[in-house]
């Protein structure tokens, strides 16, 4: 991540925390993520991590709780352990901001890995 800059939040410690709280159930439903490691987009809020949208305007705002798809990841077993860098208000087809380094290729770090979620597919 240091050279592409497609995750410049990380949460390593709350996604630890929710590792080992974490309980399998005997039966698990349909869509059970079994601690799966999930990024989310910094246009989503997750509770007690940095919510900036991309924006100067909340480089410093944490969010206090968790948007409803991140509530449904969470209680399926999945582990928040970061957020990909955005567009501001992910308005743009590459993910540079006043906020965070440009997100660039790992491929060819001198050109942009494109899309609004920081290279992410």
């Amino acid at each position: 991540n240091a050279s592409v800059q497609a995750t410049p939040i990380l949460c390593l410690d709350r996604a630890r925390e929710a590792a080992a709280a974490l309980k399998h159930p005997s039966q698990p439903p349909a869509g059970y993520l079994y601690g799966l490691p999930v990024l989310i987009k910094d246009t989503q809020a997750v509770a007690g991590v940095l919510f900036t949208e991309g924006s100067s305007l909340y480089s410093t705002r944490i969010a206090e709780e968790s948007d409803a798809v991140v509530r449904q990841i969470e209680a399926r077993g999945g582990l928040v352990v970061g957020k990909t860098n955005v567009p501001e208000f992910a308005a743009g087809a590459q993910s540079f901001n006043e906020v965070f380094p440009t997100t660039v290729s790992p491929w060819d770090t001198r050109t942009t890995a494109g899309g609004s979620s920081g290279g992410a597919a």
